[in-house]
């Protein structure tokens, strides 16, 4: 399993005091089927929950998309799970907007990898 971590905090790296919602995208660059959970938290109160399956780059379901997630401009932290020991063929977008103007884009490089299980 692989796990990754996204934590948007005041005046952290990632400010949540300028991220109203957001949209990920979620991508199977590999040539195997695998799952994505996803869990997003506001403190203890967990505020998204999602499992996606993933088909093989470049089939039409490789992709998954969750449009406007609200997290209100508070601090929130993302648990992003995959039913793969190597954490490489996930690739993840997530558009930040601020009344419904885009205010920055994070990849897969923003993302904290936790070491496989």
């Amino acid at each position: 399993m692989s796990i990754y971590y996204f934590d948007a905090y005041e005046f952290g790296p990632y400010d949540s005091r300028y991220i109203q919602c957001f949209d990920l995208v979620f991508q199977n660059i590999a040539e195997r089927h695998f799952d994505v959970l996803i869990q997003g938290y506001q403190g203890q109160n967990r505020f998204l929950l999602g499992l996606y399956h993933l088909d093989p780059a470049p089939q039409p379901g490789s992709i998954a998309h969750l449009p406007t997630v609200y997290n209100h401009n508070q601090p929130f932290t993302l648990h992003i799970h995959t039913n793969l020991t190597n954490p490489y063929p996930l690739a993840m977008t997530m558009y930040a907007k601020n009344e419904g103007v885009l205010v920055a884009t994070f990849t897969t490089n923003e993302l904290t990898v936790s070491d496989p299980l």
